[in-house]
């Protein structure tokens, strides 16, 4: 049951393995004037930006591609999710050579410490409201892949372990 309070939706993040091409520079073209970059002096002010996130325009935290700590800003948001707007440029940047591939990560934790390899960019999305799965739905139709995870990434390891274990 969605509406139960045991039930968390944690935040699933993308990490850009071997960038090929300036992923700032294709995101400014992408989304035009409605990007807008701004550095973070660390990793806990980028997740307090991101999470406190209010308004139309939607907040997503960036890890490492050379500018170590910032926060992208889009301004008339082609989605109703932060998630799926990053998703939506993601995609075809990945497809059209701009980096090796994606990878979706749980914490914050791991996504900074693979993001601060060289070559590598993370980006941070703020969790999906239970609330929001609905609307979201209505709104923009299929959500993106990985928008969320139902439960920590240590439960489910825990889980599976387990069930390795008892077959």
């Amino acid at each position: 049951n969605v509406h139960d309070e045991a039930l968390e939706f944690e935040p699933i993040h993308r990490v850009v393995f071997g960038l090929k091409k300036d992923i700032f520079a294709e995101m400014q073209s992408f989304f035009g004037e409605n990007y807008k970059y701004t550095a973070a002096a660390s990793g806990a002010e980028m997740i307090q930006r991101v999470d406190s996130a209010e308004g139309t325009k939607q907040l997503i935290g960036v890890v490492g591609g050379g500018q170590q700590f910032g926060v992208i800003e889009i301004a008339n948001p082609p989605t109703n999710l932060a998630v799926g707007t990053l998703q939506s440029f993601l995609d075809p940047f990945v497809k059209n050579g701009g980096a090796e591939k994606i990878d979706y990560v749980h914490g914050e934790d791991v996504v900074e410490r693979l993001s601060l390899q060289s070559g590598n960019v993370g980006f941070y999305v703020a969790g999906m409201h239970k609330n929001e799965l609905f609307k979201t739905v209505i709104l923009d139709g299929a959500l993106p892949r990985k928008t969320f995870s139902m439960g920590e990434a240590k439960e489910k390891r825990f889980y599976m372990e387990a069930r390795k274990i008892t077959k």
